[in-house]
């Protein structure tokens, strides 16, 4: 089976005195939601971070295995330490087979607030935070009691996805929530939890209770779906154009080989969003002819010369206009909409891979879209999702490399590349030139048809100057709502602010590195990053609302 590039992250957690008279229905319902999930995602990857807790966590470990889902072992504590939970030989037999099918193994980082507690209790809501904040999909195998709930057990766990952890780095940004499958359950502990008819049976899905969120997650799976699709059909069909994408980040000089798996999917990502450019300033051209070939027919029956066959062109193209609409602009997830997402993923992932070559180990996703916590999130968690599973023990820092692939070239793109902010600008010009021109013909024109009588116009002469008219109207309304669509105006301010960011960090940056300060100049490229990544999130919001309407 093939796969995108883009996993899924899901985790789990739950008890470890699960009833055996409840284990086989539990199976059956597991194997029942990773059959629908495969389904559902074919091109996606999915990976589970699971605990490896006796109970609970080895039974969703070997279903998932079962189904081609890559264990990701999350340990709250080094081996050594955590096979002390293990009370008998075959119990600890069985946690070191599982480990050893992980297709990783990691310690859970503790985080800040906890880094002076060095207990075990600490060491497990290490853990719950750590699932919380990396998956987009928790499996809980729980009783729901919330009473007498101890750190990193289910309930905390399960409270900490669905109200959400705030970002240490970014307190501003919404909390990060994950959506929770809660599996009921009884327990040897509670064993009367839920009566037999209700046990075994997956609970409604609550809403996040972290304010301000709403998190469309049947969305952001679907949108990490569609890119792995488009990412295995242009990997078959297009592997040119990905590698083209990709030097033309990395030049022809060696680069980092920490950046690889961010720099793939960079690739990828641009290839896909400059295909799907072209296709969308294809459509445009083919939407605005169409259109003006119904006006045309439509005021040639109405005018100089009614006959029906001008009248079922004017329908004919009208339909073939409109249809071309509706499979180009409409749907969520329309080729317009997937243009920019694309787009916007690249940026995302060209920040990430400076970073890490630069030897900055944070997550461009912390600082990236995080007001967006609607379907727009999918492009957060690609880029969190792509590098945990990429190499990511950074190097030393590559100062030259990043300077020149990603400084100066940004620099260059947005002050004098053909995409610059002079050439945005000329393009403000050009397109308000054309539609004031052609307003103002078609005005003077539909004045003289108002005088006719003083201008002595033939009568014959007149259906077509109206004819004639109708025709400037319609090609200034196109001309206007081209500008206006593709925002030159705001984009021409916008390149002439980042590029003139890039070129002052270029010049500062110089000064750290002659000066021997390493960690100032890589402050230097973490805050121009967050200044890249907030233009980019400007420039994804406004076309995103800019949406093409047919001139009429």
């Amino acid at each position: 089976m093939t796969f995108g590039p883009i996993p899924v992250v899901l985790a789990t957690s739950g008890h470890r005195d699960l009833l055996d008279t409840e284990i086989t229905s539990i199976r059956k319902a597991l194997h029942t939601e990773f059959t629908t999930l495969r389904k559902q995602y074919p091109g996606t990857r999915f990976q589970l971070l699971n605990g490896l807790a006796e109970g609970a966590d080895w039974l969703i470990a070997e279903t998932a295995l079962e189904h081609g889902i890559e264990l990701m072992a999350v340990l709250p504590m080094p081996q050594a330490e955590y096979e002390q939970d293990f009370s008998t030989p075959e119990t600890l037999a069985k946690f070191r087979l599982l480990l050893s099918k992980a297709a990783e193994v990691q310690v859970a980082p503790m985080p800040r607030y906890l880094a002076c507690d060095s207990s075990r209790d600490a060491r497990y809501q290490a853990l719950g935070i750590c699932l919380a904040q990396q998956a987009q999909r928790l499996y809980a195998l729980w009783d729901g009691s919330t009473e007498k709930s101890l750190p990193g057990g289910t309930a905390d766990v399960v409270r900490l996805c669905r109200e959400g952890i705030e970002n240490e780095d970014n307190p501003l940004a919404q909390p990060e929530t994950c959506q929770v499958r809660h599996l009921r359950c009884n327990r040897r502990k509670n064993s009367l939890a839920y009566a037999a008819e209700d046990a075994i049976s997956w609970a409604p899905t609550i809403t996040d209770t972290a304010i301000g969120t709403r998190k469309c997650w049947n969305e952001i799976f679907q949108s990490i779906e569609d890119f792995n699709q488009a990412a295995i059909k242009i990997q078959e069909a297009a592997p040119n154009e990905i590698v083209k994408s990709r030097q033309w980040l990395t030049g022809e000089t060696n680069y980092p080989s920490v950046i690889e798996s961010s720099l793939q999917t960079f690739a990828i990502a641009d290839a896909l969003s400059r295909s799907k450019q072209k296709q969308r300033s294809t459509t445009l051209w083919l939407l605005s002819l169409l259109v003006f070939l119904s006006v045309f027919f439509q005021q040639l029956h109405l005018g100089p010369d009614m006959q029906w066959y001008w009248l079922t062109l004017h329908i004919g193209f009208g339909l073939i206009a409109f249809a071309s609409y509706r499979a180009f602009f409409s749907g969520t997830r329309n080729s317009e909409v997937q243009y920019m997402d694309w787009r916007a993923l690249a940026e995302g992932l060209r920040v990430q891979a400076c970073w890490q070559a630069a030897g900055i180990d944070e997550c461009a996703s912390k600082y990236y879209l995080s007001s967006q916590n609607d379907e727009l999130g999918w492009i957060r968690y690609a880029i969190q999702n792509i590098i945990r599973t990429g190499n990511t023990a950074l190097t030393d820092c590559d100062f030259p490399w990043v300077k020149s692939r990603w400084l100066e070239d940004q620099k260059k793109f947005f002050l004098s590349g053909g995409s610059s902010a002079a050439r945005k600008q000329q393009k403000v010009v050009k397109w308000s030139l054309y539609s004031r021109f052609l307003f103002f013909a078609g005005g003077t024109t539909t004045l003289l048809l108002l005088l006719k009588s003083i201008a002595s116009l033939p009568s014959q002469l007149l259906p077509w100057l109206t004819l004639f008219a109708a025709i400037l109207f319609v090609l200034a309304a196109i001309c206007r709502n081209h500008s206006n669509l593709m925002a030159y105006e705001e984009d021409a301010n916008r390149y002439q602010k980042m590029g003139n960011l890039f070129d002052r960090a270029i010049i500062v940056l110089n000064q750290h590195i002659e000066a021997g300060n390493t960690e100032s100049a890589r402050s230097i490229l973490m805050l121009i990053g967050k200044e890249a990544l907030s233009e980019n999130g400007e420039w994804l919001l406004l076309h995103r609302q800019r949406k093409f309407e047919l001139p009429t």
